[in-house]
């Protein structure tokens, strides 16, 4: 199942090909599908009835406290699915499998907001400008002009218009800046990569090669402590034969686009 992370009448920023919200920063590059509907969540019915079901049945009983709150909670719940439930969302799926959706109760600046989206996704041209999408009060507003300042929640990102970009935490005040060219500055998911890496250990044209399952160690545990130049220095150390493996292998995707954008 998708893990669905919502975002309730927000706005987000498109510029130089990243889409940033008050809490999120992606890639287009990592967005492998959008399209606009409904919600996409899962209604545990059963699990409500049968809570419905013990509450009503504990009213006559010295539980009949218990029994109201436990009403009163499933109510709570089922409330909260049909608030969901009436709301518009713009969905963006990421290669990793997280869907982000942003929220709107008008249906007709979803749709709108669905072209807009795929527009810029399509155009080479983006870093002209910076594009902000508010589904909030429905608006899309455009800024032209290079050295675009975007001001997200604890974020700001520089638009520099030379294809990078300058990302500072505002949070701590460290000035720590992240500068990187559009071409390495990737989301990496660590958790992925050291699953499919346990993957890479099990195939049978790797385990003949005792070196590299001794890499393929070294990487998994470097990516478990999220320590991107280990990973990329135990990668670099693996066979071209175990390479290629990776290469035309389905289940090894996210590791072959490390490998793609870092080594």
């Amino acid at each position: 199942m998708k893990k669905l992370k919502i975002f309730r009448q927000e706005s987000l920023v498109i510029a130089n090909r990243v889409i940033i919200s008050k809490d999120s920063f992606i890639q287009i590059r990592n967005i492998t599908r959008i399209w606009h509907g409904r919600p996409e969540v899962d209604i545990p019915i059963l699990n409500l009835v049968i809570a419905l079901l013990i509450g009503v049945a504990v009213l006559s009983t010295p539980f009949s406290a218990i029994g109201w709150l436990v009403i009163i909670a499933t109510l709570l719940v089922i409330a909260y699915y049909v608030y969901t439930l009436c709301n518009y969302t713009l969905n963006f799926e990421l290669s990793s499998g997280e869907v982000y959706a942003f929220t709107s109760l008008d249906r007709e600046f979803i749709k709108h907001s669905y072209e807009k989206v795929k527009e810029l996704m399509e155009n080479k041209d983006m870093a002209e400008g910076k594009y902000e999408i508010n589904f909030n009060s429905c608006k899309i507003d455009i800024v032209k002009g290079d050295n675009n300042e975007i001001y997200k929640g604890s974020q700001v990102v520089v638009n520099k218009g030379d294809n990078s970009i300058q990302h500072v935490n505002q949070t701590d005040n460290s000035q720590e800046n992240i500068v990187n060219s559009f071409n390495t500055n990737v989301e990496i998911n660590y958790e992925v990569i050291s699953k499919e890496l346990n993957t890479l250990l099990n195939m049978p044209e790797v385990q003949s090669q005792k070196e590299d399952l001794e890499y393929i160690h070294e990487a998994q545990k470097k990516a478990e402590e999220k320590d991107t130049d280990g990973l990329k220095n135990a990668l670099k150390k693996l066979s071209h034969k175990t390479m290629q493996v990776i290469e035309v292998s389905s289940s090894l995707l996210t590791i072959a686009g490390f490998i793609k954008d870092f080594l």
